[in-house]
């Protein structure tokens, strides 16, 4: 699962009986560390979603 966000810390409380590990990364990271062609899919198009709005 994928959430699209912007951090105001890098402070986090996590549910620790509903998450078993997280990690923060940029999308260039994401790329490399998501080996399924949908999870690439999913990152090329918040790439796009982003241009688009200008973010």
């Amino acid at each position: 699962m994928f959430f699209l966000a912007r951090a105001k810390s890098d402070k986090i409380k996590i549910q620790e009986s509903e998450i078993d590990s997280y990690q923060w990364v940029s999308l260039d990271k994401a790329e490399t560390v998501c080996t399924y062609d949908n999870d690439k899919r999913v990152i090329e198009k918040v790439r796009r979603y982003l241009k688009d709005h200008r973010i």
